[in-house]
């Protein structure tokens, strides 16, 4: 198969809306229905434009999906997000390893209640 032949049919399915899930539809209007719903139109109304549109999203479905939108994009714009999208499987490269913070101690500390007592001579019979 031709190169040429892969992308015209990458490009026909990308061009499929009806292959693609409500919530990536969703994305692609999501600034849209934002703007609505901060001028005052009810989750129902912007549904119901969604629903006249072709979306068939339930009202759960649909609060699910702009709940996870909005925390791809939060995610999406802090720089712990940043870091996390490009440390995925998919993105992975080396991270330097996490170094010790001086201020930890280095040797292991007794249990709590435990106290440490020196050997003295009644331990030595103990001694082999």
């Amino acid at each position: 198969m031709e190169e040429n032949d892969v992308r015209s049919r990458l490009r026909n399915l990308m061009s499929d809306d009806s292959r693609r899930s409500a919530t990536a539809r969703l994305r692609d209007v999501f600034d849209d229905v934002e703007e609505a719903l901060r001028k005052g139109f009810s989750l129902a109304d912007v549904l119901g434009e969604l629903n006249q549109a072709g979306f068939q999203l339930s009202m759960p479905g649909f609060k699910s999906a702009l709940q996870r939108i909005r925390q791809e994009r939060i995610l999406n714009r802090s720089p712990r997000g940043r870091q996390a999208a490009s440390t995925s499987p998919r993105n992975a490269q080396q991270q330097p390893a996490p170094t010790r913070s001086p201020a930890l101690p280095t040797e292991p500390r007794p249990a709590p209640g435990y106290r440490h007592k020196a050997p003295g001579p009644e331990d030595e019979k103990n001694l082999i």
